[in-house]
């Protein structure tokens, strides 16, 4: 239990992972600004393929066409805090 509370944390066992993916976002206001898009919906978003494809390299987002949907909720319960958005 305390693993699963942990996990969306600095401190849990996905800290170091999600750090990293938060600093490369951060380097690319342009890739923050379309993972951004893909937080505050609970859909498919339509991006540009190459914000597209490299946020699936990174491991955030699943490709569905020509739209991508966030991979899983561990990114969003993460994000949504530091952003300080309310995400769905």
């Amino acid at each position: 239990t305390q693993i699963l509370n942990r996990a969306s944390t600095n401190q849990g066992i996905y800290g170091e992972y999600l750090r990293r993916l938060w600093s490369a976002l951060q380097r690319d206001e342009a890739l923050g600004e379309a993972f951004y898009r893909v937080l505050v919906n609970t859909g498919p978003v339509a991006l540009s393929p190459k914000q597209a494809y490299a946020l699936a390299d990174m491991g955030l987002v699943n490709l569905m066409g020509h739209q991508v949907e966030l991979r899983c909720e561990l990114y969003r319960a993460y994000f949504c805090p530091l952003l300080e958005l309310e995400c769905g």
